[in-house]
């Protein structure tokens, strides 16, 4: 319990630091790693192990989905503190225990996850079906459901003087569907101002552009959910049905 306590609080202090800079102080992380490590060890001495299934699966279960999550940040997909959070969570929540019936918590986090990521990905296609469908009309076909998914069309001239998080994904008549992780925003306007210095993009012109959406925050509240909801709705909708440790 004390394990969980305390990567929630170190979670949410995370949160903030990815929110305003999409950076984690080394240090603390690596703390927060070490204190929650000696924290769960403490715990497990005391109250031992109370799983449905063997530790052993617990363990390569973990190690697959944080070595799959590494792979990603490697192809530049997520940040390596994305990573880190997650190899956080993981010494936290090892096992399947409190409302986690059977499901590694860290498959269980990654779900809702998705599902959070999913939710923001239909809000942000109902704003461009309302708000920018003219927009969307003039894309190449191919590009048109994706980027109604993922982006909004951005004036030129806002994104070279503060684009904030927001990265561009056409410019100059090139169509992308991936952007750069580790661009700051002085970086974005630097790349939108050399495109309209070129005179491929105009000041008034929409560029599509993508919201680099912080990692950490959306990671931090499938945890609470992982902790709060556990494993009991999958289970139903998969139709299993086990039996309570005790």
């Amino acid at each position: 319990m004390y394990a969980e306590i305390v990567a929630i609080l170190v979670l949410t202090a995370l949160s903030i630091y990815d929110v305003k800079t999409r950076e984690l102080p080394d240090k603390l992380v690596y703390a927060s790693l070490a204190i929650v490590v000696l924290l769960r060890i403490a715990e497990y001495r005391v109250i031992g192990f109370n799983t449905i299934l063997p530790l052993w699966f617990y363990i390569v279960v973990d190690i697959v989905l944080l070595g799959m999550i590494a792979v990603i940040a490697w192809l530049g997909y997520f940040g390596w503190g994305d990573v880190a959070v997650l190899a956080l969570i993981t010494v936290a929540s090892p096992l399947a225990e409190g409302q986690c019936i059977i499901m590694p918590p860290l498959l269980m986090v990654i779900i809702y996850y998705v599902l959070l990521t999913m939710i923001l990905m239909v809000t942000n296609m109902l704003v461009n079906i309302t708000a920018h469908r003219r927009d969307l009309a003039r894309l190449p076909a191919k590009y048109r459901l994706i980027y109604a998914f993922i982006a909004r069309p951005i004036r030129a001239r806002k994104l070279s003087q503060n684009p904030g998080w927001w990265y561009p994904l056409n410019l100059c008549g090139k169509y992308s569907v991936r952007f750069n992780i580790y661009m700051d925003p002085p970086d974005i306007a630097k790349e939108v101002s050399l495109a309209m210095q070129r005179g491929c993009v105009k000041p008034n012109d929409k560029v599509w552009a993508t919201y680099g959406v912080p990692g950490i925050p959306l990671f931090t509240v499938a945890y609470i959910l992982t902790l709060i909801l556990g494993d009991g709705l999958l289970l139903s909708v998969l139709g299993l049905s086990i039996p309570m440790v005790g």
